[in-house]
């Protein structure tokens, strides 16, 4: 297999580099525009250069073809008679209209050049020059002259290096995909022969392109026959993009790279205007826009009767299952939030897939797979359209490490020839397994395209790296899941610390940013156990200790298996008649504090605090319980500020589930620390800290 971006090297990077760095030192910043720009010049030379091969052709055979894009008049116009200008000249060709030919600049002429022109041609309406110097002008047009330009894959493999160049984001949520990501797609579906594949937001067209290179490398042989040719060159590839810039840079990727005459639209594809395109491809490759919302009215109709949503990562999902052929493939990156979201709108999609279709594969990547774009995490889904179901097993795969860094340099961690060929696992067919390991834990591209054509075998845990998920449990799921380093896990119990009104913005508060959309669903289905239920924050007024025993009485008939200590409630006239006799020997606390505020602890207290604390008490007895004191352990505490282990006082949380068949202790606990010398209270909130503890068992 050819290599890509590796191949760019030595002279030729460099020459890239410098009309980049040109074009920068010239006042043309924005990435887009300096390959649009430098799109427009490739372009100049290509009509140029094609003139020439026509007119050798026509001296060969003596005989005119028909075929020049250039008039004798038009001579000054051409790519070969420009360059050759001084910069002053050159600029006025491509600015001034020439009164003697035709009142055309260079840029009007390659405008309007039409059909004869490629695929490119078609997209200029709209084309803007934008080199505003004349030095700069001279400059780029002197370094594309030395570029090597004659054959397919120099030329492509030059393309898509400049395009690896742009380091932002683009609008509406845009963002070019690796490289890397797409050809492991690509090898994933198998584009075959007879597909007719789509885009449906092409962007810079790297899926279009991917795929042609792959039939290029895998299945040369299938150019031999005419009726594949005329299909590859014409009908096999489309593409719909709505922004022209990014539809002029796609059509020069895709000419450069060998492909002639493919489909691209012009069009919003969520709009009423690609209502006609249906049951018509037979391949989908796509990382459409995560934009957000789109007002309804700006959505095609058929579309909202799939899934009545205003997010366009689940439209564009409706859109694809539309426009595929029934037995159809698609390969899709999409956000997390697909997969996991709890609206009608996103279970209503993966209803779709899962139950309507044949969903196969879910390949979660590391959120680092777009810097610097953007962190968003997100994951690959491949499925069949079938309109039947036909979902057995699905096969989720935890990516890890993609062969760059996650951070925004995205530095390559392995050597570039193994990046660059890891197609269905061959990069670490010669290395040791020790090193294949190593490699793995950098690069898990070969394990996936390995792994994925013999998933429905995959017989591990949910707990290792890749794993099938029986139909059945999807579709009755209704369980949550913690997305681990080890992959998704399913959680049983929760341990909940946040108020009942945020626990769930689906059922309670929509604006809660804290909560787990969905968690009470699953929790009144008995999928999961949250200690702390709903309704227990009653008991954070304190006064509940004092009822308890009768509480347990009442509803389970019991007594108390380990009593709760004492609890006086000062609402009582007895009970708070021995509170103020006994302040002393007590702890007094206010039933609607929490982390150890406003407590008053008797043995403390010097006499005129406790006459306080009495006058406090008798102003609203109702506020107030009181508990003995307890004598809480202490444990060697390193203090450092005092560079020495000292005693402070702790106590210990272990973590203990009782169910009916089960009991289980957590090896480990909490032991949260009083760090002030003497301190009884040991709330973090009261300078309180915690230790690690192990329980260890002979």
């Amino acid at each position: 297999m050819k290599l890509h971006e590796s191949m760019i090297t030595g002279p030729l990077k460099s020459a890239i580099d410098k009309i980049w760095n040109d074009f920068w030192t010239g006042g043309i910043s924005n990435p887009l525009t300096v390959i649009e720009q430098f799109t427009y010049l490739i372009f100049l030379k290509q009509l140029d250069d094609k003139q020439m091969l026509n007119e050798k052709t026509e001296n060969l055979l003596g005989v005119p073809t028909g075929k020049n894009l250039y008039s004798d008049k038009q001579r000054p116009l051409r790519w070969s008679s420009f360059k050759e200008k001084e910069p002053e000249t050159m600029f006025n060709l491509f600015t001034k209209p020439q009164k003697d030919i035709d009142d055309l600049t260079v840029f009007d002429f390659m405008k309007n050049i039409g059909q004869q022109g490629g695929v490119f041609a078609k997209y200029m309406k709209g084309a803007i020059f934008m080199i505003q110097s004349p030095k700069l002008l001279d400059k780029v047009v002197q370094q594309i002259d030395t570029l090597e330009l004659d054959n397919k894959d120099a030329k492509g493999d030059l393309y898509e290096y400049m395009l690896s160049k742009i380091a932002e984001a683009g609008t509406n949520g845009q963002f070019r995909t690796p490289r890397h990501i797409i050809r492991m797609m690509v090898e994933i579906v198998q584009p075959q022969q007879d597909d007719v594949i789509c885009d449906p937001s092409c962007g810079t067209a790297g899926f279009l392109v991917a795929a042609g290179e792959y039939i290029y490398s895998k299945h040369n042989d299938w150019f031999k026959q005419k009726e594949f040719r005329e299909h590859f060159h014409n009908t096999m590839f489309n593409g719909i993009e709505f922004d022209p810039t990014m539809l002029r840079i796609g059509a020069m990727n895709m000419q450069l790279h060998g492909m002639d005459n493919p489909t691209l639209i012009g069009k919003d594809a969520l709009s009423e205007a690609n209502a006609g395109i249906e049951n018509k491809y037979n391949l989908i490759l796509a990382n459409p826009p995560f934009k957000g919302s789109l007002d309804y009215d700006e959505v095609e109709s058929s579309l909202l009767k799939v899934t009545k949503t205003k997010k366009t990562e689940l439209l564009f999902l409706a859109l694809m299952l539309r426009m595929l052929k029934v037995g159809g493939r698609a390969a899709v990156i999409v956000p997390d939030g697909v997969l996991f979201g709890s609206s009608n709108a996103h279970k209503s999609i993966r209803k779709t897939l899962v139950e309507d279709q044949q969903l196969q594969a879910v390949i979660s990547m590391p959120s680092g797979i777009f810097q610097p774009y953007s962190g968003v995490s997100t994951a690959i889904i491949v499925f069949t359209k079938t309109d039947d179901g036909g979902t057995d097993n699905v096969w989720f795969y935890n990516m890890m490490a993609d062969g760059k860094s996650l951070d925004q340099k995205r530095n390559l961690l392995v050597e570039p020839e193994v990046f660059e060929a890891f197609s269905f696992g061959n990069a670490f067919a010669q290395e040791s397994t020790a090193d294949q390991e190593n490699l793995h834990s950098k690069f898990n591209l070969p394990d996936i395209l390995a792994r994925f054509p013999k998933r429905n075998q995959d017989k591990r845990a949910r707990t290792e790296q890749s794993f099938l998920v029986p139909f059945k449990e999807i579709i009755e799921n209704d369980f949550v899941y913690m997305k681990t380093i080890k992959g998704l896990e399913r959680v049983d119990v929760i341990y909940r610390r946040v108020d009942d009104l945020f626990i769930d913005p689906l059922e309670f508060n929509k604006d809660s940013l804290l909560g787990v959309p969905g968690l009470f669903k699953c929790y009144m289905k008995g999928k999961v156990c949250l200690v702390n239920a709903p309704g227990t924050g009653v008991a954070d007024d304190k006064a509940i200790y004092t009822y308890m025993p009768q509480i347990i009485k009442y509803y389970l008939d019991e007594e108390p298996i380990l009593n709760n200590v004492h609890t006086y409630h000062c609402s009582r006239p007895d009970e708070l008649k021995y509170v103020l006799e006994n302040i002393d020997k007590l702890v007094v606390k206010p039933v609607d504090e929490s982390g150890g505020y406003g407590i008053s602890i008797g043995n403390k207290l010097t006499k005129e605090e406790i006459e306080k604390v009495k006058v406090t008490i008798k102003e609203s007895p109702r506020k107030y319980i009181a508990q003995p004191i307890m004598s809480l352990s202490t444990h060697a505490t390193y203090i450092e500020d005092e560079n020495s282990f000292e005693p402070r006082h702790v106590d210990l949380r272990t973590f203990t589930l009782l169910g009916k068949d089960k009991d289980f202790v957590l090896k480990g606990g909490l032991t949260r620390v009083a760090l002030k010398r003497g301190n009884l209270v040991v709330n973090s909130s009261q300078g309180g800290g915690s230790k690690d503890t192990w329980v260890l068992k002979k």
